[in-house]
């Protein structure tokens, strides 16, 4: 009886020790995935995301300013604002003043009871700059002003 189990188990060891299962990694997404791999040992590898900047310059005049109660607006085409951007993207928006760039928004005299800000949203292919003063009336043409707009994907 001795006998008959200690043949059992070698049988059951050499039937089992056969089996070897590759370890790798095992995430499709990475860039050392293994179609080999059986056992995920932890060591896939993501290349660094790689990033684009775009950047550009806008101008606006008198004739650009549209009043749309309570905001004077300006809208602005740019074919850098694509699905991709507003998915896996960053876009800030700038104005020009004496003292440099200054990102949107701003807010001017905000520590007074009279304000007014400028702001920016976006959407695909085009933004809009909008002047709003914290009584809700027009706040009246801006005229020549300079922003930039900068999207990073």
């Amino acid at each position: 009886m001795k006998m008959l189990c200690v043949i059992s188990l070698l049988s059951l060891s050499v039937l089992t020790g056969c089996k070897k299962y590759q370890a790798g990694c095992m995430d499709p997404s990475a860039d050392n995935y293994s179609t080999m791999a059986k056992v995920d040992d932890g060591s896939c590898y993501y290349a660094p995301y790689s990033l684009t900047e775009s950047s550009q310059v806008f101008n606006t005049t008198s004739a650009n300013w549209t009043f749309v109660n309570p905001s004077q607006r300006a809208d602005f085409t740019w074919s850098v604002l694509t699905q991709a951007v507003a998915d896996y993207g960053n876009v800030s928006f700038y104005v020009l003043y004496d003292f440099g760039w200054v990102e949107l928004p701003y807010t001017m005299n905000a520590t007074t009871a009279y304000s007014s800000t400028i702001s920016a949203e976006y959407g695909l292919n085009s933004f809009r700059i909008s002047w709003t003063d914290s009584d809700l009336t027009d706040p009246g043409n801006p005229g020549s002003l300079t922003f930039k707009a900068v999207a990073i994907y």
